[in-house]
């Protein structure tokens, strides 16, 4: 449970696949689901890329 006003960190983590091109940008979609008196569905799209240092 988590008062309102209240905020947290949101962690994605993913493991490439072996094939995976680094050149390429990732992307993929998510629905974040927030529940209290009424429940709330937010659409979120992730767009990420692998930088090797």
């Amino acid at each position: 449970t988590i008062e309102a006003g209240t905020k947290m960190p949101i962690v994605f983590t993913w493991l490439p696949p072996q094939d995976y091109d680094q050149s390429s940008i990732i992307e993929g979609k998510v629905t974040l689901t927030l529940k209290s008196e009424n429940t709330e569905q937010i659409p979120l799209v992730i767009r990420a890329m692998v930088i090797i240092e």
